[in-house]
């Protein structure tokens, strides 16, 4: 079952998106994350595989723009067809038994920064994931978008509860210095930097999944992480997150080549 819980402006590009909920009734089938309810951002104005709609979602994402995004967006028509204009409300919403029971995967595709951070703000407030959840923007700093637009930064409150994607080190140490936790895709071999952790549902071949790790929560809204590895951390103690390349085929030289064109 999907339910729609918001529709509304772009902070991007001022076009509709929504943020649609899904596994709130069943469990996630996914791998790497484990059993988490899922949240995606997407642009109404056409579907997800339409990377010029889809802009409203992911803003100047150089992911999308560069067609090294890891999410296959063909998969997600379906879904993305039952965006519904009736919204379930948060308090409705936070009274589902498997959100109060699970945690949130907060951009399963999309963006967060592309909702506005009051709303963000309220849902956190509202819905409370005791659980954990985890949730990355991209929308940390202004992104020129391939149409010229420039896709603005985010309300600096957004590192209360998403990491700063990030694709090179310079990037990283720009958002360091904004307040952000960071999570950064790395080229193959390139080193971990001081602070940084390999994902551990990388490190550990998969025995541990985002639903028991948790760590990709920001700086958790300034609440006690719900991850068990840090806990009680201060969340400036809490390590930053490196991912590999991932993806379809030829991720490794896509994103090597985007690396060195951001680098220029």
């Amino acid at each position: 079952m999907n339910t729609t819980i918001y529709r509304g402006a772009s902070a991007y590009n001022g076009e509709e998106v929504a943020v649609q909920a899904q596994s709130t009734h069943r469990a996630a089938n996914n791998e790497k994350t484990g059993d988490m309810v899922q949240l995606a951002i997407w642009a109404t104005g056409g579907i997800p595989a339409d990377k010029d709609a889809q802009r409203a979602a992911c803003g100047g994402c150089a992911l999308l723009e560069s067609g090294v995004c890891y999410v296959v967006k063909m998969r997600l028509r379906a879904s993305w067809e039952r965006i519904s204009d009736v919204l379930l409300s948060l308090e409705d919403f936070r009274t589902i038994r498997r959100v109060k029971r699970r945690p949130v995967r907060i951009g399963s595709d999309g963006d967060p920064g592309a909702v506005p951070a009051s709303w963000w703000g309220r849902f956190f407030a509202t819905v409370r994931p005791r659980n954990g959840w985890t949730g990355y923007t991209h929308g940390w700093v202004a992104r020129t978008m391939s149409t010229g637009e420039v896709a603005p930064a985010c309300d600096a409150s957004m590192s209360r509860w998403f990491m700063a994607s990030c694709d090179t080190v310079e990037e990283r140490e720009a958002a360091k210095a904004l307040g952000y936790r960071t999570a950064r895709v790395s080229v193959d071999g390139e080193p971990l930097q001081a602070g940084e952790i390999l994902c551990p549902a990388i490190s550990t071949n998969g025995r541990i999944q985002c639903a028991d790790c948790l760590l990709c929560d920001g700086t958790a809204d300034g609440r006690a992480s719900a991850s068990p590895y840090f806990r009680k951390g201060a969340p400036e103690a809490r390590p930053d997150i490196v991912f590999p390349v991932h993806g379809g085929a030829a991720q490794d030289r896509k994103f090597a080549d985007l690396v060195a064109a951001l680098s220029n």
